[in-house]
């Protein structure tokens, strides 16, 4: 039995996991893994491009075509279409491929995510004697020691009420998220997306129920993110957090068919600003996110009222940061 590590975009992966997509095809021009590689039997960790392992599966049967035409290509896709579950669009691309392995997948099983030492650019890679070694990375994708803690928003410690919901699979009856390592429904989502400012503090003893959200509560501001702040007074930072509201997620762009602001999901820096913690602390960091915790729709612009609510949030967070430094200052002599 050899293991295989699959790269595939989460939308694939995603519906893997869901089990509607049974088999996974992989299209080249050139014979490269996991064309002629692949057995009965052999074990595949499926991974997240540029995130973790998510799941793993079996291989039930395997085929292999070669010497392909376009119209071979689409032939044989429209005969398993239901199990490839392929847009369009990607298949358009690979219509001039010369090989294709369909791998049949069974006993389909979602993990716990893990990172893996990974710097390549490969999309299939065989370990032929053993599994990849699995390795834990900081915000900025450096490895850390075993001694510190995993930092991704996929990490829990469910056993003490700090849970995942980042891209959960798993929903409740009103379909809202659970939480994707041990499925347990404990945020009142419904209260959440009222956004009453009067309930602020429960907004935040929800947002915390979060691993991910209650590390950015927990973590020491740096030095440079402290300093610029405390050179502003509380109406200087309201502008500044409002500005970067606006900027960072209240304008939407058309890319690519899509309605979205600039990058978004990657706008928001991990250090250098005090605002960046508080956006990551209170779920306001991406339109994905603001969505899932605070009721807001994709693909529009946000209102002033919206604006005005998620930069309260901000304000929130600042204010109580900040005061905490000046208390430990205080307390240390300093």
């Amino acid at each position: 039995m050899k293991i295989h590590l699959a790269i595939l975009y989460k939308d694939y992966l995603d519906l893997i996991l869901e089990g509607k997509k049974t088999i996974e095809a992989r299209f080249s021009k050139v014979k490269c893994p996991p064309y002629g590689r692949v057995s009965i039997g052999d074990k595949i960790l499926l991974k997240e491009t540029g995130g973790p392992i998510r799941g793993e599966a079996t291989v039930s049967v395997v085929k292999y075509f070669d010497n392909l035409a376009p119209s071979r290509v689409v032939h044989i896709v429209n005969k398993y279409k239901e199990q490839l579950q392929i847009k369009d669009n990607f298949l358009n691309q690979k219509l001039d491929s010369n090989y294709l392995t369909l791998i049949f997948l069974k006993d389909v099983v979602e993990v716990s995510p893990y990172f893996i030492n990974k710097r390549d650019r490969r999309g299939w890679i065989v370990y032929y004697n053993h599994a990849p070694q699995s390795i834990q990375l900081d915000l900025f994708g450096n490895k850390v020691s075993d001694k510190e803690v995993k930092i991704n928003p996929y990490y829990s410690e469910c056993e003490n009420g700090l849970h995942s919901f980042f891209k959960s699979p798993l929903k409740n009856s009103e379909g809202y998220p659970r939480c994707r390592n041990c499925g347990k429904d404990i945020i009142h989502w419904k209260k959440l997306h009222i956004r009453d400012l009067k309930n602020i503090d429960f907004v935040i003893s929800e947002l915390r129920k979060e691993w991910w959200r209650n590390y950015w509560w927990e973590v020491e501001i740096d030095e440079k993110a402290i300093s610029h702040a405390l050179r502003k007074n509380s109406n200087e930072l309201y502008v500044l957090v409002r500005k970067r509201i606006e900027k960072s997620v209240g304008i939407v762009y058309e890319f690519r068919g899509r309605k979205q602001p600039y990058r978004d999901g990657y706008q928001i820096p991990y250090k250098g600003n005090i605002i960046y913690y508080a956006q990551h602390a209170t779920a306001t960091c991406c339109r994905k996110c603001i969505e899932c915790w605070h009721g807001i729709p994709q693909g529009r612009n946000l209102n002033n009222e919206e604006i005005e609510y998620l930069t309260m949030l901000v304000m929130k967070y600042i204010r109580r940061k900040l005061r905490d430094y000046k208390r430990g200052v205080i307390r240390n002599g300093k």
